[in-house]
């Protein structure tokens, strides 16, 4: 059975056009169908890190045991930061942005195998084609060979030849 043939646009004047088996050009056309992240809810990174507060509210709140309390011990400190209104909602912040770095990711890795093989497919289409290409060369030269032995003036000059025998 014979694969039916393509035409390829001709790369410019004085060059060959080549013929393409179809079942190349269908395989180097197929597409990826990329997964969709519209599921991905992106949404712009902090452009700076926060300002520091002036002030601090809830010290107001505290006692001066408290407070002498919280500046000896630093772990206590910290913990009363990590109850913060704005600590919470950075910390929320940095949760949701790992949480949209995995869905992206996994977005991206389901893409990967489809990828690869989209990858395999147009290089052996590559393949493929680079022999096609040696072929149309070779029969083009043949063609130009031929060309030139029936070109007007080499007949011309053989029929001369021939007369005057």
């Amino acid at each position: 059975s014979s694969t039916p043939a393509v035409s390829a646009p001709s790369p410019g004047p004085g060059a060959q056009a080549s013929i393409v088996p179809a079942s190349v050009v269908a395989v180097v056309a197929t597409e990826v169908t990329p997964v969709s992240v519209a599921e991905v809810p992106l949404r712009p990174l902090l452009a700076e890190t926060p300002k520091v507060p002036q002030r601090f509210p809830k010290l107001d709140e505290l006692s001066v045991t408290e407070l002498q309390y919280l500046q000896a011990n630093s772990l206590a400190m910290d913990d009363w930061i990590l109850e913060l209104d704005q600590v919470k909602s950075l910390a929320a912040r940095v949760r949701e942005v790992r949480e949209e770095t995995k869905s992206l990711a996994d977005v991206i890795l389901k893409q990967e195998p489809e990828i690869q093989q989209a990858s395999q497919r147009q290089h052996i289409a590559l393949e493929a084609l680079a022999g096609q290409r040696q072929t149309v060369e070779a029969l083009a030269s043949e063609r130009t060979e031929l060309l030139q032995k029936r070109s007007p003036a080499r007949l011309a000059a053989t029929l001369a030849v021939r007369s005057s025998l």
